[in-house]
């Protein structure tokens, strides 16, 4: 942190130390990404008439850090490059055996390849035994360069094989299943695990992520009517009025508690 200070200092006099703290969460003090990020923001921000805010990091990656990134990947051998497409789309960060269920390699072959990515500084082993890529941006920029046709099956790829491995406690990963199969366009799977994930979370009286799980598995339903019979609209929208109904009943009841305190 204390590096990105004396680097924005240099680069940036004007800014004030919110610059700093929020270069330092967007690029973990990489002078690559540094540099480039740096180059991309407007001179109200570089001369400390703007605060950087959460709008910026939503934003598009700057083309001169993408293109700094794609020179990188660009002199991987094929397996490699192929590891990290599927690492990008299964998301930060990832289990080995995960990784090990999508590509038709044996374990050591797979291993090594892993082990390379972790010595080019693109991948990075965890703590937890997992991997992770050593930054986000890397992340971002394989997935974003996939096309559309490839992201979809590699989306439906990586969901149908945890569908598999993890069939014991597909409650718990309902949520991550969905997303998957919404990324790769299967609307009734996609309604099926939203709505596995609403029910759970219902039980367990996570309120709030139980009514934007139901809320979406309706919004589906209703762009893509196929993907849903009737019964499966009833339980939707009983699901969801359930969850509404308690949400406003716990929002009177905090209402009337802090009269009371008042």
């Amino acid at each position: 942190a204390e590096d990105v200070t004396q680097w924005v200092q240099r680069l940036a006099p004007g800014a004030g130390p919110e610059l700093s703290r929020w270069l330092f969460r967007e690029t973990l003090g990489n002078p690559l990404f540094l540099t480039a990020t740096l180059q991309s923001l407007p001179e109200e921000i570089l001369r400390g008439d703007l605060l950087p805010d959460e709008r910026l990091a939503a934003t598009r990656l700057p083309e001169t850090l993408m293109n700094a990134i794609r020179d990188r990947l660009r002199w991987l051998p094929d397996d490699e490059g192929r590891l990290l497409e599927l690492a990008a789309v299964i998301g930060r960060p990832f289990r080995f055996d995960r990784l090990q269920a999508l590509i038709e390699a044996r374990t050591l072959a797979l291993l090594e390849t892993v082990e390379s990515l972790v010595q080019r500084q693109l991948l990075r082993e965890e703590r937890d035994g997992r991997y992770d890529f050593t930054h986000n941006k890397i992340r971002e920029v394989i997935y974003q360069d996939l096309n559309l046709v490839r992201r979809r099956l590699l989306h439906r790829r990586v969901a149908e094989t945890m569908e598999q491995s993890e069939d014991h406690r597909l409650g718990e990963v309902a949520g991550i299943l969905a997303t998957h199969f919404e990324q790769a366009g299967a609307w009734d799977k996609t309604i099926q695990y939203l709505t596995m994930a609403a029910d759970r979370a219902s039980r367990l009286f996570a309120l709030h992520e139980a009514n934007a799980a139901y809320h979406r598995a309706l919004e589906l339903a209703e762009t893509h009517p196929a993907a849903l019979d009737d019964v499966g609209h009833l339980h939707l929208r009983q699901g969801r009025g359930k969850v509404r109904a308690l949400l406003v009943d716990f929002a009177r009841s905090e209402e009337r508690r802090v009269g009371k305190e008042c």
